[in-house]
């Protein structure tokens, strides 16, 4: 930045800050409580924020179309044109210019450009970020209710928080590790949620989940995956990415995938080598209850069959269960429990394996994509679907949204603080205020109270 515009750019804010102290000296000048002085401080603040982006882009406008060099190849189309975004202190409105490229014909607004603002875009990426941040754990009218808890220019319409949480493109990659993590065995776990999705009668959201074990009731280093209307062979690929980019594969002994079965869950052995299924015991355990819900010395019989597992006992006692049915419903329902067993009999072997822990995908879908996207009653766009379960999964993995969000940012890089540093070391303590004095109103015309502590700051950095 030249020395001409960090000049102006300080002495604006000079002038800002001298302008929000003399309205805070007012507010003091009341009858307030500490929350509403700290309600007030924020508002007041906030404004400042405003103002100083608002200096800043239009003096790098400025900047831009009274030095050639800066823009070769434009010239001046019109000026003064209006741009309004919501930022994270609220909405800034300021005035630029506009350019044509005297080679090509385009035309483009260079200091919109700088900040990273496309032609129609209202609300500043940082906002965005924010906003998504909220999302994954909120509705969208809740949402946009807690970005402006503090800030009412803040709030935003269900509708472009929607937009927003449509336009997300997960940007999460997997980088490798150095040093990998050296452990003995990898846990998969894997389920689904039923979703409400526009156009689709049954659509599933996959929810997968990578841990190193447990440790004191918790999942040690867990890490979401999740998939919509993504193949399974993707989200089992991504889930690969992740393995080999962290673990020392190499020195890995078992990777355990965990499920209840599902066709999708079961592939994962297919992507992820030398991994091993294993049956989730809970959905087994249902499956059984159910079976022989109208014998309990049957129920007793299988279940000492399956501890000593004996497939063909369990089968047994389930055939007999199932002469015994009085009932299509019932038999039916045996039916389906004999083909479950003799379909998962290799993921019920191994629990031999004293390794294998328990299965909590079911509580892990209920707490990290029902509780969002189906406990309450909503449908959602694929889209909205898609992404919004990829922004759960990030949450739950306590991976920072608004950064991923804003890692392909395109504003360009400010150089503000070499002529900024000596601008300040200029004014020193003893100048601050010095040339906005005369243009803040306060000192020519605000109270006496405003002018004694003026004076008083002045005396003390004399």
């Amino acid at each position: 930045m030249d020395k001409k515009l960090s000049t102006e750019l300080l002495q604006g804010i000079e002038g800002e800050f001298l302008q929000t102290y003399e309205n805070l000296l007012k507010v003091l000048q009341g009858e307030i409580n500490y929350r509403d002085f700290e309600k007030k401080l924020k508002e007041l603040l906030d404004k400042l924020g405003c103002t100083i982006l608002k200096q800043v882009l239009e003096n790098l406008d400025e900047k831009i179309r009274e030095n050639k060099e800066e823009r070769p190849g434009y010239w001046v189309e019109r000026r003064d044109d209006e741009k309004s975004v919501l930022t994270v202190f609220g909405k800034v409105n300021y005035t630029r210019t506009y350019y044509r490229n005297k080679h090509d014909g385009i035309c483009k607004h260079l200091v919109d450009e700088i900040a990273g603002y496309t032609p129609h875009m209202k609300v500043d990426p940082v906002v965005k970020g924010e906003l998504l941040d909220h999302a994954a754990e909120k509705s969208y009218e809740k949402a946009t209710k807690a970005l402006s808890l503090y800030n009412a220019g803040k709030k935003l319409s269900r509708q472009t928080v929607s937009n927003i949480v449509k336009s997300f493109d997960n940007p999460r990659t997997y980088e490798e590790q150095e040093p990998k993590k050296e452990v003995p065995v990898v846990y998969i776990e894997a389920d689904e949620d039923h979703l409400s999705v526009r156009g689709n009668k049954r659509l599933y959201g996959k929810l997968a989940y990578v841990h190193e074990g447990i440790r004191a009731g918790r999942l040690k280093s867990p890490k979401y995956f999740s998939g919509v209307t993504k193949d399974s062979e993707d989200l089992w690929f991504e889930i690969l990415d992740y393995i080999y980019s962290t673990y020392d594969v190499e020195n890995l002994e078992q990777i355990y995938i965990s499920g209840d079965g599902a066709r999708w869950i079961r592939q994962g052995t297919e992507y992820i080598p030398g991994s091993k299924f294993v049956l989730d015991k809970f959905h087994l355990n249902r499956a059984l209850l159910r079976a022989t819900a109208h014998s309990r010395e049957l129920r007793s019989q299988a279940y000492n069959k399956l501890n000593n597992f004996d497939k063909e006992g369990v089968l047994e006692v389930l055939k007999k269960a199932l002469s015994e049915a009085d009932s299509n419903t019932r038999r039916e329902r045996i039916k389906t429990t004999i083909k479950y067993i003799d379909n998962n009999w290799e993921g019920i072997e191994a629990w031999q394996d004293s390794r294998v822990g328990s299965c909590s995908a079911e509580g892990h879908v209920s707490h990290v994509l029902s509780s969002r996207m189906s406990s309450r009653p909503m449908t959602w766009s694929k889209e909205g679907a898609e992404n919004m379960a990829a922004l759960c999964t990030l949450k739950a993995s306590g991976e920072n949204i608004q950064g991923l969000y804003l890692q392909d940012d395109k504003a360009s890089k400010l150089d503000l603080s070499a002529e900024l540093e000596k601008e300040l070391k200029k004014y020193g303590p003893n100048n601050f205020g010095k040339e906005a004095r005369g243009n803040v109103p306060g000192i020519i015309t605000g109270s006496e109270r405003f002018k004694a502590a003026l004076k008083a700051l002045k005396d003390k950095t004399a």
